[in-house]
């Protein structure tokens, strides 16, 4: 197998790319760098793309990276733009994205890169300014605006321009004032030579002169020596004699006059030399300028080539934190790193050491600090930031820290006056309440009466949830001494099973007190209750049978009469109906017959049984339903009522009296030790002690009025 391999390796000339590469390690090694391009060229040129873990001749493998050799060979030539490029292909290979070693060499050629672009494009945009203020000046000189070329340039040395870049225009602007001096210099000669010609007669120079030179002369006085050679031809005409002598006279003013114009056209010869050459130096001056401006274009199109840094920017957000405490967040990106920072508040430099947070990306930044404010107001926040590059970056965020309401002074001296006048209100209305409890002798307490008031209810709150938790799918017996407030909680359940509204079940509860009853009247008297409290229930029941028969209505009649009222009632309700019999007293029915228990228990065994549910409240229930052989046995979830604990009898002694009188701690647990909760002794007491402080006037009720009251029961029932 081993022979077959080497067989396929030998045959197989794409692999001599391994001897380019292995020769071009070594030359790299040995810092034959120029060497060492050339052969991973040649290594490239027969496998293209690096690869980890090829195999060699010699069935060995390698990490094929010659991207990594070629990037640092060029680095080390100092050429960056084709070390730059390959050092992008050798990330974008396996071997290199692979080797924390090689990247690490390989960084440096980025950040030189970087820097070099800057450079770069600092060095452009600088020609470019240089040669857009050439243009210009160039322009001023070309439409000869000399004024406007000599405040252009005067502008920018007051701006710190370095000028010497503009002496080839200085030159040729020096030439141009020169030649302008030189022609006006001549034209205010000739215009002088003809002046004196005229003034001395000499009219043929001052002819010949005006004749050759009239362009030359200023518009202004061409038409006056006209005029007055005309007048000076004029007068020669007339004299003839004097044109004879004048004659030889002539002669010699034109040889003097042709030798002046010889001297003339000499200068305006020379004056035409220094023109063209100033021309020539216009020239070669847009030819300067032309080169200029070819080389900025090869500087920008190779910039173009080279990328560069992106723009630094970002943002500074500010927010509160608690009560005086200001959340810095700065997120910004273009830049690798952050060599340093400065954060001013208000002006004044402050040291705070900025948390840095992850990003996605390596040129974006997120930082966040925590400055604690030394007190409430406006608070201006500056963060200057320096990259890696150089730049800096300032950021600036405002924020006012408004002091809380609760600070104020002003809010305390209001809590202080109000506090005083709920205090003072509190005073009134207690005063008021307690004159106008001795005029109306208020005594809340109740003591042989059922609790009708649910203000005056205390203490079964558990108790009432339970029942009505479980009221739909069972029927209760609550037992309980005398007067321990049995008819107060049916009363109480009675209204709230009124008011409840429960999401499945529309209740509809009937209090029926069975005292005194005879048995041949149970059946009629339960479904009288029924249709009184049907009344309030929006239903019919005038026709119901009960209305009919006064005696001998008996538990068929009730079960049909009840039967039809169920009926009525699901009609027009929404949720299952369940009319709640609370039935008081309960004890009679221990002294009726088993057989009408048994048809009484037998009305919650029937099919309309799931739309009634029943409550019954008496002394000695439970002793007497729980023997098998009673028709009530296992039929009702029992439910004990006791005496009140500790937290309810003291809301039952003192709720009721609140804000008109009050007790002192000792008294109310001198009445918790002496009734051990039981609501009726309770309230007993209480009516009494009541009494006697209305008589007196007195308000607070002490122990000793307790103790006195507690003395006086035991001589009552001693006696």
């Amino acid at each position: 197998m081993m022979v077959l391999l080497w067989l396929m390796l030998v045959q197989n000339p794409s692999w001599t790319w391994y001897e380019h590469y292995e020769q071009g390690v070594k030359h790299y090694q040995a810092q034959r760098y120029e060497d060492c391009l050339a052969a991973m060229e040649a290594a490239l040129a027969k496998k293209a793309e690096p690869k980890r873990n090829q195999f060699t001749r010699a069935v060995q493998k390698i990490d094929y990276a010659p991207f990594y050799y070629q990037a640092l060979s060029h680095y080390a030539l100092d050429q960056l733009p084709a070390a730059n490029a390959a050092a992008q292909q050798a990330f974008r290979g396996e071997v290199v994205a692979q080797s924390a070693r090689m990247q690490a060499d390989l960084t440096p050629i980025f950040e030189a890169y970087r820097r070099k672009a800057a450079e770069l494009s600092a060095a452009i945009e600088a020609e470019r300014v240089l040669l857009d203020q050439r243009r210009r000046l160039f322009q001023h000189l070309q439409n000869g605006r000399l004024d406007d070329f000599q405040k252009e340039l005067a502008e920018l040395a007051r701006q710190g321009v370095d000028t010497s870049a503009f002496e080839d225009m200085r030159a040729v602007l020096q030439m141009r004032e020169d030649v302008a001096a030189k022609d006006q210099r001549l034209r205010r000669e000739l215009t002088e030579r003809i002046q004196t010609g005229l003034d001395q007669g000499d009219l043929a120079v001052a002819k010949a002169l005006f004749n050759t030179y009239r362009d030359q002369i200023p518009t202004g006085r061409q038409g006056e020596f006209e005029t007055r050679i005309q007048a000076l031809e004029s007068e020669r005409r007339r004299s003839q004699a004097d044109r004879d002598a004048a004659a030889q006279k002539d002669a010699q003013e034109d040889a003097d006059t042709k030798a002046m114009l010889a001297q003339i056209e000499e200068q305006a010869k020379s004056l035409e030399q220094e023109k063209a050459q100033l021309a020539n130096q216009l020239a070669r001056s847009e030819g300067k300028n032309k080169e200029l401006q070819d080389e900025l274009e090869k500087e920008r199109t190779a910039s173009d080539a080279m990328p560069l840094p992106s723009e630094f920017t970002g943002v500074l957000l500010l927010r509160r934190e608690g009560l005086r405490q200001l959340l810095l967040e700065a997120r910004f990106l273009g830049a690798e790193q952050i060599q340093d920072s400065v954060l001013r508040v208000n002006g004044e430099e402050h040291h705070l050491e900025l948390e840095v947070m992850p990003t996605e990306q390596p040129q974006q930044h997120h930082r966040i600090g925590r400055l604690n404010a030394t007190d409430f107001g406006d608070y201006e926040v500056s963060l200057v930031l320096r990259d890696d590059l150089g730049r800096s970056l300032e950021l600036r965020e405002s924020l006012t820290l408004t002091r809380p309401w609760y600070l104020h002074f002003q809010l305390y001296l209001a809590l202080v006056l109000l506090l005083l006048v709920l205090v003072i209100m509190r005073v009134v209305r207690r005063n008021k309440a307690r004159k106008l409890a001795r005029l109306r002798h208020f005594n809340p307490y109740i003591a042989g009466s059922p609790v009708r008031r649910p203000e005056m209810f205390f203490g079964r709150e558990r108790l009432m949830q339970r029942i009505q938790g479980s009221l739909h799918k069972n029927s209760f017996m609550i037992h309980g001494d005398r007067r321990i407030g049995k008819t107060s909680f049916l009363l109480q359940l009675k209204s709230n099973l009124e008011a409840l509204d429960a999401p499945e079940y529309q209740f509809y509860p009937v209090f029926i007190d069975l005292q005194g009853l005879h048995e041949p009247d149970l059946f009629h008297h339960l479904m009288a209750e029924v249709c009184t409290a049907a009344a309030d229930w929006d239903v019919d029941h005038e026709d119901l049978e009960v209305h009919q028969r006064q005696e001998g209505y008996l538990a068929r009649h009730f079960a049909k009469d009840i039967k039809r009222l169920i009926g009525r009632l699901a009609d027009h309700a929404d949720r299952h109906v369940l009319i709640v019999l609370l039935m008081d007293e309960v004890d009679v029915l221990n002294e009726f017959s088993d057989k009408t228990n048994q048809k009484l228990r037998s009305i919650f065994m029937k099919d309309f049984a799931e739309h009634l549910s029943c409550i019954m409240a008496g002394i000695h229930l439970k002793k007497e339903w729980e023997s098998s052989g009673s028709p009530w046995y296992n039929f009702f979830e029992e439910v004990p009522v006791i005496s009140l604990d500790e937290e309810a009898a003291r809301e039952l002694i003192l709720d009721p009296v609140e804000g008109i009188f009050t007790y002192e701690p000792a008294a109310v647990t001198a009445l918790l030790k002496a009734t051990s909760g039981h609501p009726y002794l309770i309230q007993k007491l209480c009516i009494k002690l009541v009494d006697q402080k209305l008589q007196s006037g007195l308000f607070h009720i002490r122990l000793g009025d307790v103790e006195q009251l507690l003395q006086e029961k035991s001589e009552e029932a001693r006696a």
